[in-house]
């Protein structure tokens, strides 16, 4: 359960229940279906491949690119998405 707000989605995609956490009905709602629901672990093998590795790796790799000048027109972080 996962805020609607933000990049959450980019993450968690529909492995994750969202609510808005300025309404608390928003959220009682997506507490009990998320804790009434099947444990999967999609959500856990999805977010798997974000980690702090990943980033800093790929944030030098930029900063490489950008150094030797071929930094024009690469893709942010994350595939793409900004």
């Amino acid at each position: 359960m996962t805020t609607d707000r933000g990049t959450a989605r980019d993450y968690l995609g529909p492995d994750a229940w969202y609510c808005d956490p300025a309404r608390p009905e928003s959220v009682r709602e997506a507490v009990l279906a998320a804790y009434g629901a099947p444990r999967t672990g999609a959500a856990a093998a999805r977010v798997a491949a974000f980690t702090w590795e990943r980033a800093a790796r790929e944030t030098v790799e930029v900063f490489r690119a950008v150094l030797e000048g071929r930094g024009g027109g690469r893709p942010a972080c994350g595939g793409g998405r900004v």
